[in-house]
């Protein structure tokens, strides 16, 4: 048995026996995220621990263009830790989009949603191109705007978890749902502690 087969609990129904591989990746994702509720730096350990063990579960799973995300999600996290390292007051830290900001990240977004979803669907064999496609290019940009402390990337991490909730149910990965459905909820509460915070520190930095 690898560590990413299921392990046979005999006293847990057939769907929720995982393996050991999801449980250190969706406890180490849960510690990830309400470390970024809070606004702490440790979510970015939390968080390498995490996509390292998902690259090589979504691998298993033939979800590719997940599996090539956590890769990316990787180099964003180590960059994440050196740069909010650096800060000394992470509330007081956090940025706002402009308008102008917003709409170029729109079409930037869309473009490459386009052009990752065609690739993966002409030339891998993923299970589900366009909706993996459409995680792996909005959690990148959400994982940028968090790396540079932008208050809208909880907006893209939103959309993020009630697209994976239908991925994860489909390939049957029911400890990764059920995580993600708990990061909906702990997103759309990020998002209300973020917009507290910078309410706190209405700086002309932040535009």
């Amino acid at each position: 048995m690898s560590f990413t087969d299921p392990v046979p609990w005999s006293a847990l129904p057939g769907w929720l026996q995982v393996s050991p591989c999801e449980i250190v990746a969706s406890l180490s994702g849960f510690a990830s995220v309400y470390l970024t509720v809070r606004n702490k730096v440790g979510l970015w350990p939390a968080g390498i621990v995490s996509v390292l063990c998902y690259a090589w579960l979504f691998y298993s799973v033939k979800l590719y263009p997940d599996m090539v995300l956590q890769v990316l999600f990787l180099g964003l996290s180590v960059q994440g830790w050196l740069r909010w390292g650096r800060e000394t007051n992470h509330d007081s830290s956090i940025k706002i989009l402009r308008w102008g900001q917003a709409l170029i990240l729109l079409v930037a977004l869309g473009a490459v949603y386009l052009a990752t979803g065609t690739f993966f669907a002409r030339i891998t064999q993923s299970a589900l191109p366009w909706w993996d496609s459409a995680i792996l290019v909005l959690s990148l940009f959400a994982q940028g705007l968090l790396t540079y402390h932008y208050r809208e990337n909880w907006y893209l991490w939103i959309a993020v978890d009630l697209l994976a909730l239908y991925v994860y149910s489909a390939k049957e990965l029911y400890l990764t749902l059920i995580l993600y459905a708990l990061f909906l909820v702990m997103a759309v509460i990020g998002c209300v502690e973020w917009h507290r915070r910078t309410a706190k520190y209405p700086t002309p930095t932040r535009s």
